[in-house]
């Protein structure tokens, strides 16, 4: 799988193989696309076709993510 981010999703939906805006602790930020997305049932993590609002998932497919960032999609992220 590689490099996990794991979060919750605050808004909207996040979906596997699609484009998203990292944002780093330091204000910069960069394009990526994801690559899996899984929620958590119990310690399990388990594939979606999508994560919503409310959601605690990990992603994979961002190999430069780290703790404290920003995941956003969308015309203009936020």
């Amino acid at each position: 799988l590689g490099r996990l981010g794991i979060g919750k999703v605050f808004a909207g939906s996040l979906k596997p193989n699609q484009n998203v805006t990292v944002f780093r602790r330091d204000e910069s930020s960069y394009n990526a696309r994801t690559q899996g997305v899984f929620v958590y049932e119990g310690l399990k993590r388990v594939p979606v076709e999508a994560a919503v609002a409310g959601d605690i998932i990990a992603v994979t497919g961002l190999p430069e993510i780290t703790i404290g960032e920003t995941i956003a999609t969308g015309e203009s992220p936020k």
